[in-house]
């Protein structure tokens, strides 16, 4: 049996299945190597002004399709609680670029309510487009009600962008490789978690280094196909 983690690798052994017969198999990233490519013709401001996004403020992608799972209300609500002279200094971006279509004009509803600097994603990107917002992004809010292992999340914590997750959402696989990331304890009390969060998230040069290092030894194909080499040539 290939499965993605450790967590779920314990579960099915407390139910009784072979541990010797599940394999850890991860896909890697293909946009690993996007990014890479991107980030060799420029770095964050360039991309920034490139998407014409003002340099004086910070940049803050906020979840990353149109699923009602992403929190999307929750958050805006905790945001608009927070003091406008903080909240001026960000520009928040929304991609709802796939998902029920619907929840395009309800979060554009919203957002037209609130004192909020914002932008949003209506259509599908390239991932070679959406790459160059996730580089140009200095925080990443993912609190999604449920997750196994957030491909978008990860590719932020590559780019040394600042990630603010929910506690219980289990990454433990990227604690264990050293990366830094920041978390919400409950939704319940969202407003002055995200103040607090948001106030004191930022990342040295040291720690985007250990980051950038731990997602590559997880995602990269050049190391995850190595995991499925195994599982193939493995005989029992």
């Amino acid at each position: 049996m290939s499965i993605t983690n450790d967590n779920l690798k314990n579960v099915l052994v407390e139910k009784g299945l072979n541990s010797h017969k599940i394999r850890i198999t991860r896909f890697g990233l293909r946009n690993i190597d996007n990014i890479d490519t991107l980030l060799k013709k420029g770095d964050k401001n360039n991309y920034k002004k490139l998407l014409e996004i003002p340099l004086d403020k910070k940049t803050i992608m906020v979840g990353y399709n149109r699923s009602a799972n992403q929190n999307h209300e929750a958050i805006i609500n905790a945001l608009q609680k927070i003091d406008s002279t903080v909240i001026s200094r960000y520009i928040f971006i929304f991609p709802l670029t796939y998902g029920p279509t619907e929840r395009i004009s309800k979060i554009s509803s919203i957002l037209q309510c609130t004192q909020l600097n914002y932008l949003i994603l209506p259509n599908l990107l390239s991932m070679i487009e959406f790459s160059k917002y996730t580089i140009a992004t200095d925080i990443f809010i993912q609190l999604q009600n449920t997750d196994q292992f957030s491909a978008t999340m990860t590719e932020h914590i590559y780019c040394g962008n600042s990630v603010i997750t929910g506690a219980w959402l289990n990454y433990n696989i990227l604690k264990d490789k050293g990366a830094t990331y920041f978390e919400i304890n409950s939704l319940d009390k969202l407003s002055n978690e995200l103040e607090h969060t948001l106030s004191s998230c930022t990342l040295s040069s040291e720690q985007q280094k250990i980051n950038h290092k731990a997602v590559f030894e997880l995602c990269h194909w050049n190391v995850s196909i190595h995991s499925w080499k195994n599982l193939y040539c493995y005989n029992d």
